[in-house]
């Protein structure tokens, strides 16, 4: 006899059978595709509609307040998309969208989070939707965004179409509505290189190309696509906290940026993300002057800081405490201050290289030992000719105390043994190279005095086996301070003589030592000669 339970089980199998039911992707795909087939009808129920697709991107009808306030966990992935495309392929045939049920927060959606869309594809529909609006400043340009969206038409769009205020191409009255749609379009493709092209070196040329045509753009224009770089780098859950008043102005809140940049750039980062940050930020130094530059230098270089303070703290855990003074990526013995360029990897080869070490599958932070001392040291290095850079283009720039502090006290391991380095070194490192730059700068020459850096460097000049170009870039070191002090003269106590004066006796030492040291080599050379 079967028992109670039994027989339950039973019932249960018959009533609700296993069976392979259709993807609710797949269901969803056609039933957006059957309303395409039907737009006039699918336009008039937009009451229905507009609501179910703004679900879809992460809204909660309680709390729609701005198009930053979604559940961002909602809105990720391949299948996710997917669904995305047949939604734009289902607005953009709704030509009458200024009659759209909460049509200026539908434009608003598309315009701030799906107009700036890494997928190109994604981009164009996004247009095409808005396009609908037949707003007087857009229809004019549309042809333009469509040549920046398309990775094909892209570097002759680059190449001849003028946006500077001179130009007059982008009319006075549109410019403020126009310029923002056109940073949208392109701030993707300077995020992320692999849109830009397939090949190694074409990405990196025609980032370099957006970035050029973006200085076109005065300052206050750049501040979006600013923001939106950083954007990139905060985690969803704390950006609506953070910037969810302002969420096109991150900049506007650098105070909140600087106190919450340690859980930003230290526990969320992953390791391509920070190669990729820095490398950017690499090439914006490279290409932009100092009055395009100003207002968001301190902001970019205190995240540099951050992951350089990140980089130091873990090596010093990798090495149980055992912290090598070394600036290469060599993993033996000794001690180097040489972080030339060919030391740091580039994007593409990090990319590479964490494909075949099998870190692609899981993204790791910076934080976790998943990541290799020689990717840290990469990374390091990299942190540091950023720095150097920024220090040589922009010297007359004070840079701010909260960069200085987290910078000096990150590199303070690598300064303690500067002199011992030297000894193995065969060029002068990206970190003396900063050192360098700071002591051609009335500013930030006084700013040497700290960790016992100048009679560092002072006392290089007393090491025997100091290559030629280690010595020659000491003495250079000292001959910039030199001068400063002469140039300051005038005023009578001047922190650059404060520096010099504290340090007389190794600097008299070190100069003495060097100069009977050259004339031994000289007498011991002769013989030999002749």
């Amino acid at each position: 006899m079967f028992g109670i339970a039994a027989i339950f089980d039973c019932f249960n199998l018959y009533l609700a059978m296993d069976f392979d039911c259709t993807p609710a992707v797949t269901v969803a795909t056609l039933l957006l595709q059957s309303l395409q087939r039907i737009p006039d009808v699918a336009e008039s129920r937009s009451r229905q509609l507009i609501p179910l697709f703004l679900n879809f991107m992460g809204y909660d009808d309680s709390s729609i307040f701005s198009a930053d306030s979604y559940m961002p966990e909602k809105c990720k992935g391949k299948q996710w998309k997917a669904i995305l495309k047949e939604w734009l392929n289902l607005l953009r045939l709704m030509h009458n969208a200024r009659s759209l049920y909460q049509g200026n927060f539908l434009q608003e959606v598309l315009t701030k989070r799906v107009l700036d869309d890494s997928d190109p594809e994604i981009q164009a529909k996004a247009l095409d939707c808005l396009l609908n609006w037949k707003d007087e400043f857009l229809i004019p340009y549309s042809q333009n965004l469509k040549n920046l969206i398309d990775v094909k038409t892209l570097r002759e769009e680059l190449t001849t179409w003028a946006v500077s205020h001179d130009s007059l191409s982008i009319l006075k009255d549109h410019r403020s509505r126009v310029v923002p749609l056109v940073i949208r379009v392109l701030a993707p493709k300077v995020r992320k290189l692999k849109l830009l092209g397939s090949r190694k070196h074409t990405g990196a040329s025609h980032r370099k190309a957006i970035l050029r045509f973006l200085l076109q753009f005065d300052s206050n224009e750049l501040e979006l696509f600013f923001s939106l770089l950083l954007r990139s780098l905060i985690p969803g859950s704390l950006q609506l906290k953070m910037f969810g008043s302002q969420p096109d102005n991150l900049l506007g809140s650098f105070s909140d940026i600087v106190g919450t940049s340690t859980e930003i750039c230290v526990e969320n980062f992953t390791w391509k993300k920070a190669n990729g940050f820095i490398h950017l930020v690499e090439e914006i130094f490279g290409t932009f002057d100092m009055p395009h530059i100003s207002p968001f230098l301190n902001v970019l270089l205190i995240i540099v800081a951050r992951l350089l303070e990140s980089c130091m703290r873990n090596l010093r855990n990798e090495s149980d405490g055992k912290y090598p003074c070394n600036q290469t990526n060599d993993h033996g013995n000794g001690c180097s201050i040489n972080s030339e360029v060919g030391n740091s990897v580039n994007v593409d080869e990090c990319f590479k290289e964490m494909h075949l070490e099998g870190h692609m599958e899981q993204p790791h932070s910076i934080t976790q030992t998943s990541v290799s001392i020689k990717q840290l040291k990469d990374l390091r290095s990299s942190c540091i000719r950023v720095v150097s850079s920024a220090l040589s283009h922009y010297e007359s720039h004070e840079f701010g105390e909260n960069f200085w502090g987290v910078f000096f006290s990150s590199v303070k391991p690598l300064i303690d043994c500067f002199t011992q380095e030297a000894s193995s070194s065969e060029k002068p490192s990206s970190l003396f190279a900063c050192f360098m730059a700071m002591s051609r700068s009335p500013k930030l020459a006084p700013l040497l005095g700290s960790n016992n850096l100048v009679p560092a460097i002072f006392s290089i000049l007393t090491v025997k086996t100091a290559s030629g170009s280690i010595t020659t870039y000491a003495l250079e070191f000292i001959e910039n301070l030199l001068r400063l002090d002469i140039d300051l003269q005038q005023q009578d106590e001047h922190l650059v003589k404060k520096v010099l004066l504290q340090h007389m006796d190794v600097l008299i030492h070190s100069l003495h030592d060097f100069v009977n040291h050259r004339k031994e080599l000289n007498r011991l050379l002769t013989p030999s000669l002749l």
